[in-house]
């Protein structure tokens, strides 16, 4: 089992076209249907920037293979993992 320390809790990825209401329903169908399995917080979507930020306690590796293979590849450009780590010690 995975500790804590193991966890990230930030995922961004690019989306193709966020302001296609198909794409975006998409995808809000594919994060609600991970949010208890994987212990999603919080998703927000940024239509500006073409980008969805997910927060929350869970394993990234497992979750980005997830969504690629649910969303596919016409769905989402790239997948991006952020650290907290480095944050949290640069912030103290």
């Amino acid at each position: 089992m995975a500790t804590f320390s193991q966890y990230r809790r930030w995922v961004y990825w690019s989306s193709s076209d966020l302001k296609c209401c198909r794409c975006k329903e998409k995808l809000s169908k594919i994060l609600c249907s991970l949010r208890d399995k994987y212990g999603i917080e919080k998703t927000e979507y940024e239509d500006k920037d073409d980008r969805v930020i997910v927060r929350g306690n869970f394993p990234t590796d497992k979750l980005r293979s997830v969504i690629w293979c649910k969303a596919g590849r016409k769905l989402i450009r790239d997948i991006t993992v952020v650290d907290l780590a480095p944050l949290l010690d640069h912030w103290q």
